[in-house]
């Protein structure tokens, strides 16, 4: 078998002041905390964007063994290929060293079987302890999975499912749900209903082979389905992208060109960038309210999206950036398998639905859905992902801020009450049954 381990890498470690107390062991002396930082970038209306008087770190570092020896913590990525898993990466082996843990990565590319060798290699030679999966194909990872926990391995998994019993936490948006990609087929559905007009859709996947691809699909699918049975909106599906921003431009080209009549596309993967590159090819890159605009309703942000969005070229944006997955499931291994906390099964954070007419609210900068155009470049530690004051409204209750993950304020994030299966999280099969897989 061909080994994909890559060597592990001691990253560095910063300092400050919360979730101290877990350390079972001695923990060696703690490195120099950051340089004082510059001033703080504010949101359009005058919201800072990460909080001076808030702790931007975990304290003093914690990820230690009662032998005093750092955890290990091995993440591995669909791809890297792409701006979006640039930051997740960027956030998850931030948040490692701050907590004084070892890291290594291994980028998949969009390889199946390249990542169920890396997981049957890291159980094999058994020196990692922690595995922080964000998996190409959820069924085809869940045995390597079982694997890794034989040899002693804890399984945490984020963004795409994997579906195995042994995952201890699953972190991550429901992307077949209302509030995962139906939220952009609801707004196609507001626009027809508003307008009359008959819209045209091209939607451009990701990977069919993958359920993440398919679930991003069938919850759009699912709220436009009455009108596309009444005739008012009619639905074009394109190849698989595979989050090529190249195969994306083509894929407008060549559809838009066959079907001059397309007036909206709705983008479900990485590779967005290739919807400004086609557009502006044909000719057909329109600001908001000019005549042949064509709505574009992307699943996901880019810098690049996020900048003509606030130009008025690109429509909406839903978000599901790094802060809140990535974020959520370092907290959630560190006091699961650091401090022993029982952590949820399930936990789904909210997404949210830029428009013009939300753009400003403060919300959508507090916690992470408009990082692309407003992060300091790669200080992922001046961001306000410790907010626990920033009231919410929409978890199961309204206070802390949802993004500061301790076991007694996990509230703020949805289990499922958004579907019929109430307060509980959706099991397997109920998600499996309700994206209709």
């Amino acid at each position: 078998m061909k080994k994909f381990i890559i060597p592990l890498i001691v990253v560095s470690v910063m300092v400050a002041v919360a979730l101290a107390g877990c350390v079972p062991g001695a923990a060696p002396a703690p490195a120099p905390g950051p340089e004082p930082a510059g001033e703080i970038p504010t949101a359009p209306n005058g919201t800072p964007l990460w909080r001076a008087d808030l702790a931007m770190d975990y304290g003093e570092p914690f990820a230690f063994k009662p032998d005093g020896s750092p955890y290990k913590v091995a993440t591995s990525y669909i791809l890297l290929g792409c701006e979006e898993m640039v930051n997740y990466e960027g956030v998850v082996r931030t948040n490692v060293g701050r907590a004084g843990g070892v890291y290594s990565m291994f980028d998949a590319n969009f390889n199946a079987d390249a990542q169920v060798s890396y997981l049957e290699d890291l159980a094999a030679v058994g020196d990692v302890d922690v595995l922080l999966l964000h998996a190409v194909n959820e069924l085809a990872l869940a045995p390597p999975v079982d694997k890794c926990t034989q040899a002693g391995i804890q399984v945490y998994a984020f963004d795409p499912p994997c579906y195995s019993e042994n995952v201890i936490s699953y972190v991550h948006h429901w992307f077949e749900g209302d509030v995962g990609s139906g939220i952009c087929g609801n707004k196609w559905v507001e626009i027809a209903e508003q307008t009359g007009e008959h819209l045209t859709i091209l939607e451009i996947w990701g990977d069919r082979a993958a359920m993440w691809s398919q679930g991003r699909h069938q919850g759009h699918y699912n709220a436009i389905e009455p009108l596309i049975n009444s005739g008012q909106i009619t639905l074009i599906e394109s190849s698989d992208s595979l989050g090529s921003e190249e195969k994306t431009a083509e894929f407008v080209i060549d559809n838009l060109t066959a079907h001059p009549e397309i007036n909206g596309i709705y983008h479900q993967c990485g590779g967005q960038n290739g919807i400004i590159a086609g557009l502006k090819t044909l000719g057909k890159l329109k600001m908001r309210g000019e005549p042949d605009h064509i709505i574009i309703n992307t699943f996901e942000g880019s810098t690049i999206i996020t900048g003509m969005f606030k130009e008025g070229t690109i429509d909406y944006v839903s978000t599901h950036g790094p802060w809140d997955v990535c974020d959520t499931i370092c907290k959630v291994w560190l006091w699961g398998t650091v401090c022993g906390v029982d952590m949820p099964k399930d936990i789904v954070p909210p997404m949210f639905l830029l428009s013009a007419d939300n753009i400003n609210n403060a919300n959508n900068y507090m916690f992470g859905a408009l990082y692309w155009s407003e992060q300091l470049p790669a200080q992922w530690e001046k961001w306000p992902i410790l907010d626990t004051e920033t009231p919410n409204t929409w978890g199961l209750a309204a206070g802390e801020g949802p993004l500061y993950v301790l076991p007694e304020n996990i509230r703020g994030f949805y289990y499922g009450d958004y579907s019929s299966w109430g307060l509980r999280a959706p099991s397997i099969e109920d998600r499996k049954a309700n994206a209709g897989y």
